[in-house]
């Protein structure tokens, strides 16, 4: 099965209290809720390439760091934009050659695909650090939620 991940980016102060509970989440992240997204970074495919390379650069914590529980989603994690600064920190300072290398070096065991693309793959890392950088300014808490393939997935 294909996954779709999104990253929401929730305005300063909604989660917990305009944004409160499973069902909410729910319609948050298919595009139904009040409250809208300031910003989205959808990625085509979210399979397991993208968090095995941000493991590798010890950036475990990019796709969030509270796991969720949202109907219609396979996967959701939050990330809280009191972290966002630091993280958007550690994102920025991954210079070109250490993110080639960490692409050079993936692994099937970590949940790389083989015939993932490496350009692909760079340019969703490089979208995901000016996503949290930009989260990161607008102080917005983050949600990464995965969908399967007709799951609820809202269009790209």
């Amino acid at each position: 099965m294909t996954l779709r991940g999104v990253f929401h980016a929730l305005p300063p102060g909604v989660f917990g209290s305009r944004i409160r509970t499973r069902a909410d989440l729910a319609d948050f992240v298919a595009g139904r809720h009040a409250i809208a997204a300031t910003a989205q970074l959808a990625l085509a495919d979210a399979g397991d390439a993208l968090a095995a390379l941000c493991g590798r650069l010890d950036l475990h914590d990019a796709l969030g760091v509270q796991p969720l529980t949202i109907p219609g989603t396979t996967d959701a994690r939050y990330l809280p934009a009191r972290r966002l600064p630091a993280l958007a920190e550690r994102i920025d300072a991954v210079a070109p050659g250490a993110l080639a290398k960490a692409i050079s070096q993936r692994s099937p065991a970590a949940g790389d695909h083989p015939a993932t693309d490496k350009g692909q793959l760079a340019r969703q890392f490089l979208q995901l650090k000016r996503f949290m950088r930009d989260c990161a300014t607008h102080q917005c808490e983050v949600l990464f939620a995965r969908h399967g393939e007709g799951n609820g997935a809202p269009p790209a």
